[in-house]
């Protein structure tokens, strides 16, 4: 294994431990995370109640928000680990999970938010999610060894 492709794959673990770790401090069960490189990602996570574009289609209720919110921070956190973990890698977000994330979040906050305060919520989405991402830096990257030693780590529903 080259230096890049160690990069590349302890990178991606930390990207997706990210996304696992804050889904279950915010209270989301997660099934699976895994760094088996296919066609279309590097990584995956299963987290079975984020919300999607269809979620939203009648939402209206702060509570509707809320969860947006936290779905949008777990989405954030991926790129925002992986950029903490390795600043000096080439993070092409294009071919990798990140841009995808991003432009997740901006669908979502459109159903919430006027297009012109779009950018002010996904920046201060940003901030917490990075911020969370700080405080459980520890157990972020526990869980990225765990799945780079793994490859998959599968947890029963409930017990993510």
């Amino acid at each position: 294994m080259t230096t890049q492709d160690s990069n590349n794959l302890s990178s991606t673990a930390v990207h997706e431990a990210a996304h696992a770790v804050l889904a279950r401090v915010l209270d989301f069960d997660v099934s699976s995370i895994s760094i088996k490189q296919d066609e279309t990602t590097h990584g995956h996570v299963v987290i079975p109640d984020l919300c999607s574009p269809e979620d939203l289609e009648n939402a209206s209720t702060d509570e509707d928000k809320e969860w947006m919110e936290r779905t949008a921070c777990v989405l954030l956190a991926g790129l925002i680990a992986e950029q903490m973990h390795d600043p000096d890698y080439d993070h092409d977000i294009d071919s990798r999970g990140g841009l995808s994330d991003d432009l997740k979040v901006c669908g979502l906050l459109r159903y919430f938010y006027e297009e012109d305060d779009v950018r002010d919520a996904f920046e201060e989405l940003q901030r917490e999610a990075g911020q969370m991402v700080r405080d459980y830096w520890g157990e972020i990257i526990d869980m990225a060894e765990s799945v780079q030693f793994h490859k998959v780590i599968s947890w029963e529903t409930g017990d993510g």
